[in-house]
């Protein structure tokens, strides 16, 4: 189990796509036209390949490819959930790659206009599937399985580890994208949080804790929902005058009395990294049966 048995707090490395939401919101299935028009057929079939490709130069020739058919297909087309959907796929998709990160020059992720200039993939693949979840909020279910790729992963990583090094501001902007790229997943607004009560900015800390909670109450899958239970945060139904004295006096340790711990040092709780193993994935599924 990861708890954190110190003020310390400790990175993991979250192996798998977080799938939290979806299920129990979807009423009916997403059935996004991915095929239409022709270009985007191209764009999505390129989508995939690349997404099983054996070299990152094969899945950046792939992804080269999905967008020159991507930007054929222009913004007048009357398919705007279909192109929005393949792109933030996409987008994911060049994420992933070596070298690119997540500010890459327009030009090395085959956006041939203005192509000296940055790109933030994360705000663009959050604006694609937000047209898609707005318009088919069935897609959800779809979507947050994308957004909780990889490059969600090392954003939550990231945050955890700069609040350890007692970096705030970096462990804020880190949390901040990693809600951008995932804004159904509970972890980023924890590790917010966190800052915001370091800083003594209590009641944007209790918002922060709240929204996590709400989140997590509507995971079926990850497990964050046993986790939130289980960890017992004493604020979580308190106002947020009352949260500052709880909060100086209590761990956030599996719901467990422990010793003092100076507001400004508080440990963080993440879930057991076999429940995130066992999150779904479009890149690469888990059986229920290893789930178990």
């Amino acid at each position: 189990m990861l708890v954190c048995a110190s003020p310390a707090l400790r990175a993991v490395v979250l192996s798998a796509a977080f799938a939290s939401v979806g299920g129990a919101q979807a009423t009916k299935a997403c059935e996004v036209n991915e095929s239409r028009p022709s270009a985007l057929g191209k764009a999505a079939f390129m989508a995939m390949t690349a997404s099983s490709a054996q070299t990152p130069e094969a899945a950046k020739k792939q992804l080269l490819g999905a967008m020159k058919q991507l930007v054929a297909v222009g913004d007048k087309t009357d398919n705007i959930v279909g192109k929005n959907f393949v792109y933030g796929k996409v987008l994911v998709l060049w994420a992933m790659q070596p070298g690119i990160g997540l500010d890459p020059k327009r030009g090395a992720i085959g956006l041939l206009e203005n192509p000296d200039a940055n790109v933030d993939i994360a705000l663009s693949l959050d604006s694609a599937f937000k047209v898609v979840e707005t318009e088919m909020p069935e897609c959800v279910s779809e979507t947050v399985k994308w957004r909780g790729q990889k490059p969600w992963v090392d954003q939550v990583n990231k945050a955890i580890e700069r609040l350890n090094a007692e970096d705030a501001d970096s462990a804020s902007l880190a949390a901040q994208r990693a809600i951008t790229l995932n804004p159904f997943a509970p972890y980023g607004y924890v590790v917010l949080a966190n800052v915001k009560q370091r800083q003594q900015r209590t009641t944007e800390a209790f918002a922060l804790y709240r929204k996590s909670v709400e989140l997590a109450a509507k995971d079926t899958i990850s497990g964050a929902r046993a986790w939130h239970i289980s960890a017992g945060w004493p604020w979580i139904r308190l106002k947020p005058r009352q949260m500052r004295l709880v909060a100086s006096r209590t761990s956030i340790k599996r719901g467990q009395r422990s010793k003092p711990f100076s507001r400004t040092k508080a440990p963080l709780m993440l879930p057991p990294a076999r429940a995130l193993e066992c999150a779904a994935s479009p890149l690469r599924r888990v059986t229920r049966a290893r789930c178990a």
